[in-house]
């Protein structure tokens, strides 16, 4: 896939947004490292701020893959380019979000903090056990203090890379002791998007609010002018992201273990959203899962042979526990769907044939029902 990279800016709010033309997963990361490159300039000055960037994806699609291939080069790389010297990348996956002390924990982790630091999480889980939920969690401020002192003592350049599942920007400064202003040459790279977990832009500048740490804004934009090849392609990227990082192994349940499976779940999900405009409300975000199995879109995988259930109970059962395992995997942003009209993935959902009634609503018509020259709503 060729491609051709340009670079425009546009005011968003309160901060720049860079669009980069890009149309690959490896042309997007080439840029990312661009970007994280410390600028050898001697007019650099201590209110220049360059060090934390936000990475939105194509809409958010591909975000997740991005960071990860950017990962990836740092690690393979024998010698640094210029500019990306980093004597240690930390890479946090909290795309499923558990707690603001989750992620201290998971970076402390990876500092290698000694073990009486590592001990005030455990007692601290202890003391919150019956009275603070784990998603209030907050984090430990001796720990705080601790990882300061203590990144500061190793005197490192530090690159952290953060796929932040929360709703709210993380000041890693306060939550983790690296410093990232002033003349730090520390840089961070986050993104809220990820897996399906898509954002719509005005929700995603509303939480750059929240702490305004954020110096640099950056999404990617197809270069080509036949997009949909592009569109296909990222959608493909973020269902290997999901099927990845399953905690729970999908795959063990025997149907949904390709890509091209999870993808047309979701393609489902955008077309139910779409109908939802013309009044019909799914409630997506809590009965999604349901909805791939009563209207025989996971069933259907079976009848192609995807997988050899003798009992229908058995059959059954390994239906809905696929499909719950998925939605856990893959929750959509719930005013994604509001703004769904504005999602470029809307106008490649094919719609497929239902009938209509006051009565019922929208009932989908299985494959093959309709016989050839017989109309049915699209």
């Amino acid at each position: 896939m060729i491609s051709c990279l340009r670079s425009t800016l546009v005011s968003s709010d309160e901060h720049l947004v860079q669009i980069i033309g890009a149309d690959t997963i490896d042309d997007a990361a080439e840029e990312i490292l661009k970007a994280l490159k410390e600028d050898t300039d001697t007019t650099r000055t201590a209110s220049s701020r360059n060090n934390v960037i936000y990475f939105d994806g194509w809409n958010g699609l591909g975000a997740s893959a991005v960071l990860r291939a950017v990962a990836r080069r740092l690690a393979a790389s024998a010698t640094s380019p210029v500019g990306l010297e980093f004597e240690q990348v930390i890479h946090i996956d909290c795309s499923k979000w558990e707690s603001r002390r989750a992620l201290q924990r998971a970076v402390a982790e990876q500092l290698e903090l000694p073990v009486e630091v590592m001990e005030m999480f455990d007692k601290q889980d202890e003391d919150d056990f019956l009275g603070v939920k784990k998603d209030s969690r907050a984090e430990v401020q001796q720990v705080g203090r601790e990882m300061h002192r203590h990144v500061q003592k190793m005197d490192r350049r530090f690159l952290v890379i953060l796929h932040n599942g929360s709703n709210e920007e993380i000041d890693l400064a306060s939550l983790c002791g690296f410093p990232l202003t002033g003349y730090s040459t520390n840089k961070v790279l986050w993104t809220f998007q990820g897996r399906f977990r898509l954002k719509p832009r005005m929700k995603v500048d509303k939480a750059m609010h929240s702490a305004g740490t954020t110096d640099v804004f950056i999404s990617m934009a197809p270069s080509r002018e036949e997009q949909e090849e592009v569109w296909r392609y990222l959608l493909h990227q973020d269902t290997e992201e999901l099927l990845a990082a399953c905690k729970i192994d999908i795959a063990s349940y025997g149907i949904i273990h390709q890509p091209t499976q999870v993808a047309e779940c979701l393609l489902y999900m955008l077309e139910l959203c779409s109908r939802g405009s013309q009044g019909t409300h799914y409630d997506l975000s809590t009965h999604g899962g349901n909805y791939w199995v009563c209207d025989g879109i996971i069933r259907r995988w079976l009848q192609h042979g995807e997988r050899d259930v003798s009992a229908a109970d058995d059959d059954d059962d390994v239906l809905w526990r696929a499909a719950v395992a998925l939605q856990h995997e893959m929750p959509l942003d719930v005013d994604y769907y509001q703004h769904l009209s504005s999602s470029h993935l809307a106008r490649y959902v094919k719609s497929k044939p239902y009938w209509s009634s006051p009565a019922y609503g929208f009932t989908r018509v299985p494959d093959g029902v309709i016989p050839d020259g017989v109309p049915a709503l699209l």
